[in-house]
């Protein structure tokens, strides 16, 4: 992954899927090795996350408890600009690809998904 200064990569991965999000974050971690992977189950838990830390790329489920993926992205899109967004759906529908690139999310992938896919597309994502 291009990288402008040396410091490695920080990826957000968010999804309530606890076990979907350990596979997810695991084949992640194969490809992109000098990356730090942080995985969290709810966007309360990823907002307290990027407070605390500059993360280059969010990966967020669409379908979450309590709020949406979009909203999350909405948040993030305003506090930090630039931090890329891919956008997990199992929901996937043509209105809500539509949605999603009118709020700059970077990236939308539908459940299920192959690792490969979801691995080319945040190489896609981070070399744009």
């Amino acid at each position: 992954m291009k990288n402008s200064s040396y410091s490695p990569q920080r990826i957000l991965l968010v999804d309530d899927d606890k076990m979907l999000s350990v596979v997810v974050g695991r084949g992640i971690q194969l490809m992109a090795k000098d990356s730090v992977i942080d995985t969290v189950n709810n966007a309360d838990e990823a907002l307290i996350k990027l407070q605390g830390q500059s993360y280059t790329l969010l990966i967020t489920d669409y379908n979450m408890p309590k709020t949406t993926g979009l909203t999350l992205a909405q948040e993030v899109r305003q506090k930090w600009p630039n931090t890329y967004i891919i956008l997990m759906t199992a929901y996937g529908t043509p209105q809500l690809r539509e949605t999603s690139q009118s709020l700059g999310i970077h990236g939308y992938i539908t459940k299920p998904f192959s690792l490969n896919k979801l691995r080319t597309m945040i190489n896609e994502v981070l070399n744009s």
